[in-house]
């Protein structure tokens, strides 16, 4: 960490999946936010094939679908909040829809962040 502490960083972007195992990666960006007095931003990607195996005899999928999204807005304002309480000036929060991976890519390439903090995988 002596590293990125040498290191310019104005930027960091964690990338969550609104579950516990998250917590750490979370903790982690935001003690990194404020110690170099970076602009944080909290992305959250849902896969757009979640509900894939549903069909319209099943739940509506839509229904769930943007319920799912409002949840996630949720978990993301909750998270703005707490940065925002434990002093970071400048958080965005950002819901994606889309493959996890490419979505998580394309956010490296945009955002312009220094450092991309996320969690731990699922368990395979």
């Amino acid at each position: 960490m002596a590293e990125m502490s040498k290191a310019k960083c104005d930027h960091i972007v964690c990338a969550i999946r609104g579950r516990p195992a998250n917590r750490n990666a979370v903790e982690r960006a935001i003690e990194l936010a404020l110690e170099h007095r970076a602009r944080l931003g909290f992305h959250l990607v849902i896969p757009e094939d979640f509900l894939e195996a549903a069909t319209p005899l099943m739940s509506p999928a839509r229904t769930i679908f943007e319920r799912l999204r409002e949840m996630g807005e949720y978990i993301l304002a909750v998270l703005r909040d707490e940065a925002h309480r434990r002093g970071v000036r400048h958080v965005d929060v950002h819901v994606h829809i889309g493959d996890v991976r490419e979505e998580l890519l394309e956010i490296a390439r945009q955002s312009g962040a220094q450092v991309l903090v996320l969690g731990e995988p699922d368990p395979a």
